[in-house]
């Protein structure tokens, strides 16, 4: 979802009126830092689960203390996007320090090979979006019609995505989660 963001972020803005469109560089910032946050992983909940409270605290602590004062310094010079930065650095700093964390007290490293799959695979629908938008020319404010617009643009990044994910050969996991999507969609 973040990767559509990243890409079609002028048109999935547009849906809210064109003055929204301005806005793009926020989107992105976000995006980038919930990228990281899904790239580590669960390493936080992982924390928590094996009862390493005082370091979950502390984590905790620590990316409230970066989260207000990365505000504080980067709200008045950047106005939202500040609060995007501050926000998406907290996230990265301390998600980065609990995968390091997890590998250091429980000696687990949150990574596979096959993670590169998903990688690569968002990589590619991202060059095929980027190339959708060079050639399809998004026109904002057609209102109602601008939502189906996107889909025609999205529907096909997501195609791609699938279609490199099956020919590197789902894993196991990734075999439960497509046959759960199929199953809620009624096959």
């Amino acid at each position: 979802m973040s990767l559509c963001c990243l890409v079609f972020h002028d048109a999935i803005l547009a849906i809210f009126g064109p003055q929204y469109t301005s806005g793009w560089l926020v989107l992105v910032v976000l995006c980038l830092g919930n990228l990281v946050n899904v790239g580590t992983g669960l390493v936080f909940q992982l924390l928590s689960i094996t009862k390493r409270l005082r370091v979950v605290s502390i984590d905790s602590i620590t990316h409230l203390i970066l989260n207000v004062g990365l505000c504080f310094i980067l709200i008045p010079r950047f106005n939202i996007l500040g609060a995007a930065l501050a926000a998406a650095l907290a996230d990265i700093l301390v998600n980065g320090l609990c995968a390091i964390q997890v590998y250091w007290i429980m000696k687990l490293h949150p990574y596979r090979w096959d993670v590169c799959k998903p990688l690569l695979a968002g990589g590619v629908a991202t060059l095929v979006g980027m190339l959708l938008l060079h050639f399809v020319h998004f026109q904002p404010g057609l209102g109602r019609f601008a939502v189906l617009e996107q889909l025609g643009l999205i529907i096909p990044f997501i195609l791609v995505y699938v279609l490199v994910m099956m020919l590197l050969r789902f894993s196991e996991e990734d075999r439960i989660v497509f046959h759960a999507v199929l199953a809620r969609f009624g096959r």
